[in-house]
């Protein structure tokens, strides 16, 4: 029953977010800015739906009410970010720092320290350092609010990739794969902000973003280990 009611939901939720998603992009390619504005939000919006739905499946989980309020602050700094009249990165920061709280919070209950791990939080503090150092000239003011984000993103990417401590698991290969899509999204958002405008950078941003919120709302779908 549980695995009929998790495909069904899983079709549901691939066909909505596809749909959505790929007009929203459309549209914003195309920079048609009131339809961008009203299916930007629309794609996290259900992105939601589909990580409420995931009780039916699982049941009540602190993990999944932690991801999906952190969801929810995505889609505050989503609405926020997305308006070009107006540049408001600096508060959208702040929702999806506090997004990235609340996937660390979900993400690391119940780990345990293994040896590998050392070596992928060295190779994250490596490529933490390199960049902080090619944009920190760059980020003016907002240089301390940029690597408290970064050092966020860092940890939640070691959290998700951790889930390999259990094996080479569903859960873990979708975490890691939200995880580092989420990463290269915020990656062209900084590089468009801070080194060099990117044409239709809204649609490059999306195209990791929006995918790495699916993956981190369907490993709701997989019971704690």
């Amino acid at each position: 029953m549980a695995n009929a009611a998790f495909f069904d939901l899983l079709l549901f939720g691939v066909g909505s977010f596809s749909m959505i998603f790929l007009v929203r992009e459309y549209v914003a390619f195309k920079r048609i800015l009131s339809l961008k504005y009203v299916f930007t939000p629309l794609v996290t919006m259900t992105i939601i739906v589909f990580g409420f739905l995931s009780f039916f499946v699982t049941g009540n989980s602190l993990y999944a009410f932690l991801i999906i309020i952190g969801l929810i602050l995505g889609l505050i700094g989503d609405t926020l970010m997305m308006l070009e009249e107006v540049n408001y990165i600096k508060h959208g920061l702040l929702f999806f720092l506090g997004a990235h709280i609340l996937y660390i919070a979900a993400m690391s209950r119940g780990y345990s320290f293994q040896t590998w791990n050392a070596a992928v939080a060295a190779a994250l503090v490596t490529l933490l350092v390199y960049f902080y150092i090619k944009i920190c000239r760059k980020t003016g003011e907002k240089k301390i609010p940029v690597l408290i984000y970064m050092v966020a993103i860092s940890s939640m990417i070691f959290f998700a990739v951790s889930h390999f401590n259990n094996g080479i698991t569903a859960k873990a290969v979708i975490l890691s794969s939200g995880a580092v899509l989420f990463c290269i999204s915020d990656t062209t958002l900084a590089v468009n902000q801070f080194i060099r405008p990117i044409t239709h950078s809204t649609v490059f941003t999306w195209l990791t973003y929006g995918p790495a919120q699916f993956l981190i709302a369907l490993s709701c779908y997989y019971p704690p280990a």
